[in-house]
């Protein structure tokens, strides 16, 4: 780990974790032959 904590330091990292949004999408479509 490094001793660092996304959710503890807002200041200092984004967290999915913590905020629970992102902002973005994503999207896999797949057909098979």
């Amino acid at each position: 780990g490094g001793g660092l904590c996304t959710i503890s330091e807002p200041q200092r990292f984004f967290s999915h974790r913590r905020d629970r949004r992102s902002g973005r999408m994503a999207t896999l479509a797949w057909i098979a032959p």
